[in-house]
């Protein structure tokens, strides 16, 4: 710094804009296992339901079944994420 000037007032000004750009949390997820990916909102086991996807696949000489859950928000139906 130079003789006469002083620093300028960057921390709170830098804090407003962060905020005005990425915003903040409107509601806290941390209650729920569960988070929508569409509704960005958190949601238990009652507001999901589960699709079951069974795919055969080889291994050595057999064919097994490999079963892959999804679990989509009653809501939209978008896919959830375990948030827990």
């Amino acid at each position: 710094m130079s003789k006469g000037s002083k620093q300028r007032p960057t921390a709170q000004s830098f804090y407003d804009n962060w905020d005005d750009i990425f915003g903040e949390d409107d509601e806290d997820l941390s209650g729920f296992e569960w988070e929508c990916l569409k509704c960005e909102k958190g949601l238990d086991e009652d507001d999901l339901y589960i699709v079951e996807e069974i795919n055969h696949e080889p291994m050595g000489d057999r064919i097994v079944e490999r079963i892959e859950r999804m679990a989509h928000c009653n809501n939209c139906g978008q896919e959830a994420e375990y948030a827990g």
